[in-house]
């Protein structure tokens, strides 16, 4: 067989093949004894119709496209085995095939061109002298003392008190029922959802949508009063965002926490020697956390940076495939979180979703086969050893082993301890500047700047003191259907 290959853009190769003669004509004799054996021709047995017969109840051009199939499928697969091409997939012919069956003749050598989509070229132009910014977290000794305050606070003791009005801190018991604020005539509707009877709410900022706690805050035990409240303009419920409202709130009852002594009786009831021995592993262990979230951090930026070094023309094949796989990820997690997906699949949407998922697909095979290239240039390669010892670890762990793929697992678990091997090497051939989380917010607002043509922002102008998402108070948690649709704004 003579093939002739020519690269084309976009990861694709053009291969010209010749299908000798003898092949040509072997498998369409072979095509003929397998119709032979199926098809049921009548006053003749299975495999016993006479060739003229059998051609002349088919047809002609029937047989041999039937052949020519299995030829085109033989040709293409024997071709790229032999050269050793990469193929993905997404093969186009250049003629097509009712033009390749009239050009066919069994028994004289056939030549058909097809393209084809091929693993990419990859290539990472410089992957060592780079300097990497990585954002470096820190232990908060202030971490320590929340934990214990928090344990403190679900150890303790709600305690009634008498004879005073409703504090910030107090926990109060309240029936409440919520109203829209309309300006229209006549009574407001009821809100959805927006009313309880023996609630218990704690007295504290942000626990309830605006103006709620603080309403509630002044009234004695027996009173009834109407609280303004506003819904936040960034409200889940996209119904009620930004909406005035008015709730009926009574109150029945005030308690207060009373905590437990801090003393060394305190830790030995969370499984601790002493107060001492609590507070070294909590430190110890928050600051485990702060190296790892920094290490993480560290190996974050490092991926970014060998994607943005990445040279590469990735096939429609690929990119379909990745966006298939972010879909499925997407679903499943969908499926474990107790949702019914079956209500939400439908074409349209999972045509929307896999084009909605190609920019991040792209991202997620740079930043992975940046990784793999850089360990195939420089032989990194992980111990078996190691991944059997990883795998048998993580296989302990699972309840019905034989539930689980194998291959799979140690493929995961193969490309993870690659990848942290990587990790390890580019740190050490590499520069890492550690920044602060605000000085990578600066430079995120900066960048975001420049890219929308507006003046960038100096880095060292920005207020360090923003506040940062991720430190909103998310401790409180009520089972209440209604308090969760109020406490969250």
């Amino acid at each position: 067989m003579k093939v002739t290959q020519e690269s084309l853009p976009a990861s694709q190769v053009q291969l010209e093949i010749e299908v000798p003669a003898d092949v040509s004509g072997q498998v369409y004799e072979s095509t003929l004894r397998q119709v032979a054996q199926q098809v049921q021709i009548p006053g003749f047995r299975k495999g016993k119709v006479p060739r003229k017969i059998l051609v002349q109840k088919m047809g002609q051009a029937h047989l041999k496209a039937k052949a020519l199939e299995e030829l085109l499928d033989k040709a293409v697969k024997d071709a790229t085995k032999a050269e050793k091409i990469p193929v993905l997939g997404n093969y186009s012919f250049a003629e097509t095939f009712d033009e390749m069956v009239a050009n066919y003749n069994p028994g004289q050598p056939l030549t058909f061109t097809v393209t084809a989509d091929v693993f990419p070229e990859l290539k990472v132009k410089q992957y060592t002298d780079l300097t990497i910014q990585a954002v470096e977290v820190f232990y908060d000794p202030a971490q320590m003392d929340t934990a214990i305050e928090n344990q403190r606070k679900q150890m303790s003791t709600l305690v009634p008190v008498e004879d005073r009005a409703a504090e910030m801190g107090d926990v109060a018991t309240v029936d409440f029922t919520g109203r829209y604020q309309e300006p229209a005539e006549g009574e407001a509707p009821e809100i959805p959802n927006a009313s309880a009877t023996d609630m218990q709410v704690e007295l504290a900022d942000g626990r309830m949508i605006p103006g709620f706690v603080e309403g509630i805050v002044g009234m004695k035990p027996g009173e009834t009063k109407t609280v303004a409240a506003t819904f936040p303009d960034a409200y889940a419920d996209a119904t009620l965002a930004g909406r005035a409202a008015e709730f009926e709130i009574t109150l029945y009852e005030l308690k207060i926490r009373e905590l437990p002594p801090l003393d060394d009786e305190f830790a030995k009831n969370l499984q601790y020697e002493s107060l001492d021995d609590l507070r070294e592993k909590l430190t110890d262990r928050y600051q485990k956390e702060a190296k790892t979230a920094s290490e993480t951090n560290r190996n974050e930026a490092i991926i970014r940076a060998l994607a943005e070094q990445m040279e590469v023309e990735f096939p429609v094949t690929l990119i379909d495939q990745e966006s298939k796989r972010l879909v499925n990820q997407m679903f499943n997690q969908l499926k474990q979180s107790g949702q019914n997906i079956n209500q939400l699949m439908s074409d349209e949407l999972i045509g929307h979703l896999l084009r909605e998922a190609r920019p991040q697909a792209i991202e997620s095979l740079k930043q992975t086969l940046a990784v793999q290239e850089v360990a195939r240039v420089e032989q990194i390669t992980v111990d078996s050893a190691r991944v059997d010892q990883e795998v048998a670890t993580l296989m302990a762990t699972v309840k019905d082993p034989k539930k689980v793929n194998m291959a799979n697992i140690k493929e995961v678990v193969e490309l993870d301890l690659l990848q942290q091997q990587v990790m390890e090497w580019c740190a050490a051939h590499n520069t890492i500047e550690w920044i602060t989380q605000e000085e990578a917010a600066a430079l995120a607002a900066a960048a975001k700047d420049l890219a929308e043509g507006t003046v960038a922002v100096d880095a060292e102008t920005v207020d360090a003191e923003a506040v940062d998402a991720e430190a909103v108070d998310s401790e409180v948690c009520l089972t209440d259907a209604t308090s969760e649709r109020l406490m969250f704004p």
